[in-house]
């Protein structure tokens, strides 16, 4: 197989920039070099995809379609969703939750990052919280152990 490579200048053919751009419109290789006009889309596709440059090319064309219009376009979904009161209410908190955590304003948890990227200060904030979670999970379990009246234990409820 000859392998298409760019011009000199980093140019690609006016065929080749059409195939890209419809990649970038979201057409299936086989659809986009059809656009291009090439004799045999099938065959060209398979060669231009597999053309490290031109296939490159046409799969970031494609990543900036998907970050661009497909976030605007799921944004748009979620909001329909929440704000259509015939729409299930467990769908429409999902949707919400979704939109809130994609807004960012409900904030990750402060020192819920990777440990790998905290700072000394942040690790011993994380392990002393850490430690107070589990001294409050010992106290808990300590609590819910079966009551002992002389020497037998009893139920502490009728839904144990």
């Amino acid at each position: 197989m000859t392998v298409v490579m760019p011009y000199k200048d980093g140019s690609t053919s006016p065929k080749e920039r059409a195939f890209i751009e419809a990649s970038g419109r979201g057409l299936v290789p086989k659809d986009a070099a059809a656009v291009a006009q090439y004799a045999d889309p099938e065959v060209a596709a398979w060669k231009l995809m597999s053309n490290e440059f031109i296939g490159d090319a046409a799969r970031r064309a494609a990543r900036d379609v998907l970050r661009n219009q497909g976030a605007q376009t799921g944004v748009a979904v979620l909001m329909s969703i929440a704000l259509d009161k015939a729409q299930p209410a467990g769908a429409r908190v999902t949707a919400a939750r979704s939109l809130v955590q994609l807004s960012g304003i409900a904030g990750e948890e402060k020192g819920s990052s990777d440990p790998s990227e905290m700072t000394l200060e942040e690790l011993r904030r994380a392990t002393e919280k850490t430690r107070m979670r589990a001294n409050l999970l010992e106290h808990a379990l300590a609590d819910a152990a079966a009551p002992v009246l002389e020497g037998k234990a009893v139920k502490a409820s009728v839904l144990d």
